[in-house]
């Protein structure tokens, strides 16, 4: 039987390789076998020249769907390294035609009036900490935060999408040539440009929010309190050890449940959280 469908994804260096099949390919070769997909996992890049290392390898994202070993696929779907699947989740790819690209609308998670209101708590938070970001409160706002035009009112989430080497491997590429890395993780690499190209087009399917539960957001969302040490006030000076002993089981508390709610739980640049946690 030929098997139509993959998850694709890209692991480039030694601490992400490790981390990667240490943390997440258990659960994804589980979810694969489940559903009948293959899993193919590229550990060198796939775009050597001086431009693909002066910038992020997120990019190569786009040229995975002209790889002739990914031809024979139907639909493949694209899947970040810091993303634990849970083995019993439904298919990624029901109910996204193939003519489509599908992905998870990040302003619309779980729904967009609640979205803002995690942006504003997050939005504060990082001022509080000093730290930089780009202030976009609207999906507009973000296309022309990273100079690009504000012809799309939504925006998918390119950690996970869904797409067909037949129908898109042009428009991949396309962004990959035609965009580059400007400010680099302050704007989120190929994000903007990759999300426009097909929001504008009329190409989103939108999935599932959950099929992209973001860590950062759920926790700004459900367990803000894990910002600060619950225990230390409560213990006596030269306990600190304990307070964060206590601590860690009560964020690994709230992290399992995350990840029992989630479809693919997505730890977005936190790979120490990410090697901590245990499925």
């Amino acid at each position: 039987m030929t098997v139509e469908r993959a998850l694709v994804t890209i692991a480039l260096g030694e601490d992400y390789i490790r981390l990667f099949h240490q943390k997440a390919e258990p659960g994804w070769k589980a979810y694969c076998d489940r559903h009948g997909f293959d899993l193919v996992v590229f550990e060198t890049p796939l775009d050597e020249s001086p431009r693909a290392a002066a910038r992020s390898p997120a990019w190569q994202k786009c040229l995975i769907l002209e790889r002739p070993e990914l031809s024979r696929y139907r639909q493949i779907c694209w899947v970040d390294t810091d993303i634990l699947i849970r083995p019993d989740a439904p298919s990624v790819f029901a109910g996204v035609p193939e003519e489509l690209v599908g992905g998870v609308d990040a302003y619309a998670a779980p729904n967009p009036t609640v979205y803002h209101d995690v942006l504003e708590r997050m939005y504060q938070s990082w001022h509080a900490m000093g730290a930089r970001f780009l202030d976009c409160p609207t999906p507009e706002s973000f296309y022309r935060a990273r100079g690009l035009p504000a012809t799309a009112d939504q925006v998918m989430h390119t950690g996970v999408m869904v797409a067909s080497p037949a129908f898109h491997a042009g428009l991949f590429r396309h962004v990959y040539d035609a965009y580059e890395d400007v400010e680099g993780k302050a704007t989120n690499y190929e994000w903007g440009p990759l999300s426009l190209a097909v929001v504008r087009r009329g190409l989103a399917q939108w999935l599932d929010y959950r099929f992209n539960l973001i860590l950062s957001d759920q926790i700004e969302h459900h367990y803000r309190f894990l910002h600060q040490n619950l225990f230390a006030h409560l213990l006596a000076p030269g306990q600190e050890a304990t307070a964060q002993a206590l601590q860690k089981l009560v964020f690994d508390a709230c992290l399992k449940e995350l990840y029992a709610n989630a479809f693919f739980l997505h730890f977005c640049g936190l790979p120490e959280v990410m090697a901590g946690f245990d499925a």
